[in-house]
C-alpha cells in the first residue's frame, strides 16, 4: 500500500511540473502575440500618419500652384498697370482658406520688395553702400534699437574681411562675408538684443542688394526710414494718398526718399508664399520665394521651406 503511494507522487509532480511549464509557454505565447499586436497596429498607425503627412503636403503644394495662378492672372488682366502692384490686388487679399476633403488649405501671399533689404546696405559689387546704412540706422531707432549697429551689420556681411576702421576682421565668431540668406542671420551679429526681434523682425527681408523698394506695398515704418530727413510732412501726404489711389511711377514721390535711380519702384519681382494644410489630423506648413518676370510672364521657385511641419 505504502509503495503504490510512494510511485505515483513522482508521477504526480512531474505532471504539476509540466502543467506549469504549459501555462507558462502559453503565458509567453500570449504576451508575444499581444506585443507583436501592439507593434503592428504602431506600424499600421505610423504608416497611417506618414501618408496623411505626405498628402497634407500635397495640399500644401497645391496652394503653392495657386498663388503662382493668382500672380501671373494679375499681370495678364493688368494691361498697362501689369508694372503696378498694390495691396488692393487679388493677390494680396489676405489669407484665403479652403475647406477640403477630410482638411483645410490656407494660403497667403505677401511682397518681399515691401521689406526693408537687409543686403540693401550693400551695392551691387557688395560693397558697404552709406546710404544704405543710414536708412537701416533709422529703422533701428524707430524700433528701440542701437542705431549704430548698422554699421557692425554692414560690415558682417561685407566681402572685404576688415572692419570699417581698415583692421581684419576678428576669427571669432567669423563674419558672414556675404548677403543674408535669411532675416533670421541677424540674430547671429555680435551685439543683436533678442528684444529688437519683435519690433524688426517682421519689417527685414533679404533680396538681392539692388532689388528696389515697391513704394505701394511697404510698410510705413520702412517708408519712414526711406525717407529723407525733414521730409515728415511729404511723407505723410505721401501715405495717405496712395491709400486712395495706388503710386503709378516713382516720380509720383517726388523728393520724398530722395534714393538713387533703380533703388526704388511700384511694382514687385519677389513674392513669398505662405501655404499651411491639414489633412485628419497632419499639418504641413510650406514657404515658397517667388521671382515674376512680369515682361516675360514667367514665375521661377528660388527657395522653399516646408520644414516645419506639426
Amino acid at each position: 500500500m505504502s509503495s503504490r503511494c510512494v510511485e505515483r507522487r513522482p508521477r504526480t509532480h512531474q505532471r504539476g511540473v509540466a502543467l506549469v511549464l504549459v501555462l507558462l509557454v502559453f503565458a509567453l505565447a500570449t504576451l508575444m502575440a499581444g506585443r507583436m499586436l501592439r507593434a503592428g497596429q504602431l506600424a499600421l498607425q505610423r504608416s497611417a500618419d506618414l501618408a496623411d503627412t505626405v498628402q497634407a503636403r500635397y495640399y500644401a503644394l497645391g496652394g503653392e500652384e495657386l498663388a503662382r495662378v493668382l500672380l501671373r492672372e494679375d499681370v495678364r488682366t493688368g494691361g498697362d498697370r501689369a508694372a503696378v502692384d498694390h495691396l488692393r490686388e487679388s493677390w494680396a487679399g489676405g489669407t484665403r482658406r479652403f475647406e477640403i476633403d477630410d482638411g483645410l488649405l490656407e494660403i497667403e501671399i505677401t511682397d518681399e520688395s515691401a521689406l526693408f533689404n537687409l543686403n540693401g546696405l550693400l551695392d551691387a559689387r557688395g560693397v558697404v553702400d552709406p546710404a544704405g546704412v543710414r536708412r537701416f540706422a533709422r529703422l533701428l531707432r524707430a524700433g528701440g534699437a542701437d542705431p549704430a549697429f548698422a554699421s557692425v551689420v554692414a560690415d558682417w556681411i561685407d566681402a572685404d574681411r576688415l572692419t570699417a576702421s581698415g583692421s581684419p576682421e576678428p576669427a571669432d565668431p567669423p563674419a558672414l562675408d556675404r548677403p543674408f540668406t535669411d532675416a533670421s542671420e541677424l540674430r547671429a551679429v555680435p551685439g543683436f538684443d533678442p528684444a529688437w526681434w519683435e519690433a524688426l523682425g517682421g519689417l527685414l527681408g533679404t533680396l538681392p542688394p539692388a532689388t528696389p523698394l515697391n513704394l505701394n506695398t511697404a510698410p510705413p515704418a520702412v517708408l519712414v526710414a526711406w525717407a529723407e530727413p525733414g521730409r515728415e510732412t511729404a511723407l505723410a501726404s505721401l501715405i495717405a494718398r496712395r491709400e486712395r489711389t495706388p503710386l503709378r511711377s516713382v516720380a509720383e514721390a517726388g523728393a520724398v526718399f530722395g534714393a538713387a535711380p533703380g533703388r526704388l519702384a511700384v511694382g514687385s519681382e519677389f513674392f513669398r508664399v505662405h501655404s499651411h494644410a491639414a489633412f485628419r489630423e497632419r499639418h504641413v506648413r510650406v514657404e515658397a520665394l517667388l521671382r515674376r518676370d512680369a515682361a516675360k510672364g514667367t514665375i521661377v521657385l528660388l527657395a522653399r521651406n516646408d520644414a516645419a511641419r506639426l
